[in-house]
Parts: structure tokens; C-alpha cells; sequence
């Protein structure tokens, strides 16, 4: 992985295929070392990381759509509240 990206959204861990790879344990993709290369990195993460772990209890538990969009829709306005995410971050689906 190259660990020059400068990914400083939460968009943006969610929309690189390494770090999918690397929460999905489906492929090559180790972002250890990045998130803790510093404190910011690591808040990033764990807001991708919380986001894709509901997603993934979602689909598992075969809850509706709209119930999963509700959850989500708490989850970042937690994260909001919490000052885990900062705009701008699409915060409603």
C-alpha cells in the first residue's frame, strides 16, 4: 500500500479499494502502519471503520433499507455530535 496517500476524508478511506480490502479481509491491503502513523489518521479510520461495520451487520442481519439508512443517519449524526466527522461529509443517504 502506498502509504504517501493523503486521504483526509472519511470518503475517502471508504472509496479506496486497499483499505476495503484491508476491513473486509479480502485482499492485499494492510493500513496499520497509516493509522498509526498519527491521531488524525487514526479517527479517520475508526469513523470508516464504524460506518462499514454497520453496513456489514446490515446485510448479514438482513434488516430493510430503510431501516439501515435510519441507523446510519444516527450513527454519522453521532459522529457529528462527538466531533468524530466534520464537514464536509455527506451526512444523510
Amino acid at each position: 500500500m502506498d502509504l504517501k496517500k493523503n486521504h483526509t476524508t472519511v470518503a475517502d478511506l471508504l472509496t479506496d479499494d486497499t483499505f476495503l480490502n484491508w476491513f473486509f479481509q479480502a485482499g492485499p491491503g494492510n493500513w496499520d502502519e497509516w493509522i498509526a502513523q498519527n491521531e488524525q489518521n487514526a479517527v479517520l479510520a475508526g469513523c470508516a471503520v464504524r460506518i462499514l461495520s454497520v453496513i456489514s451487520r446490515v446485510e448479514t442481519n438482513g434488516t430493510t433499507t430503510e431501516l439501515a439508512i435510519k441507523s446510519f443517519n444516527r450513527l454519522v449524526e453521532k459522529m457529528k455530535a462527538d466531533g468524530t466527522i466534520q464537514p464536509p461529509f455527506k451526512t444523510k443517504l
